[in-house]
């Protein structure tokens, strides 16, 4: 099998784990703006996939948590951390 076929695979079965994942994920973009979102985090959330790719994680998120989340993303955007997980109520 050549790299080319393995790495295909490869990007195959994570897609799959990421659309099929028993928890929301998603990736935005470092203003916020929502690149890639899974069936889970739609249903979380309340919206469908386009309607949620038309938003920022800053539109969905508590007004008493987006001081936290966006200094977090911060510390991460300077190389101050090294991991920014965050949990959506």
């Amino acid at each position: 099998m050549s790299d080319t076929s393995e790495k295909k695979e490869s990007d195959i079965e994570l897609a799959g784990a990421f659309e099929n994942a028993a928890i929301g994920m998603g990736f935005a973009s470092l203003k916020g703006k929502w690149i890639k979102v899974n069936r889970q985090l739609c249903e979380m959330i309340g919206y469908t996939k386009e309607e949620l790719l038309a938003k920022s994680f800053q539109e969905i998120t508590f007004a008493e948590d987006l001081g936290t989340d966006l200094e977090n993303q911060k510390l991460l955007f300077n190389n101050q951390s090294e991991t920014y997980h965050q949990e959506k109520r």
